[in-house]
């Protein structure tokens, strides 16, 4: 594991848990309009695998963000995680693609987040 991956992880299970009972989400900065999104598992310290990335606010249109003011929302007592924006999905050779502009909606199940709905911006 990397020394970012480990700062993520210590960083985590410093904090304690904030999402679904155990686990921690951190986000970090990416850029001026991007979040990178980690989930840990407080009990074992693992850095679970996510189905994304990040979250990045292009190529949103500018009315999509009258009403948002963050690209991840979830809750200690919940299993959902949600984000707003667009999201960066894994691609070939460790790069990532931006898909379209929305709301996508993960539940977090035996460990792994799975999409459960997606709604586009446009």
């Amino acid at each position: 594991m990397g020394d970012y991956f480990r700062m993520v992880q210590r960083t985590a299970l410093k904090a304690g848990p904030n999402f679904a009972g155990h686990y921690t989400v951190l986000a970090a900065g990416c850029g001026s309009a991007c979040q990178n999104i980690f989930v840990v598992d407080t009990r074992t310290g693992r850095l679970i695998d996510t189905p994304f990335i990040g979250i990045g606010g292009m190529p949103c249109p500018t009315s999509f963000y009258d009403t948002i003011t963050d690209f991840v929302h979830f809750r200690s007592d919940s299993r959902l995680l949600i984000l707003t924006g667009s999201p960066e999905d894994p691609g070939p050779d460790d790069t990532f693609t931006e898909v379209a502009c929305g709301v996508r909606y993960y539940v977090l199940r035996r460990g792994h987040l799975r999409l459960i709905r997606e709604v586009l911006a446009c």
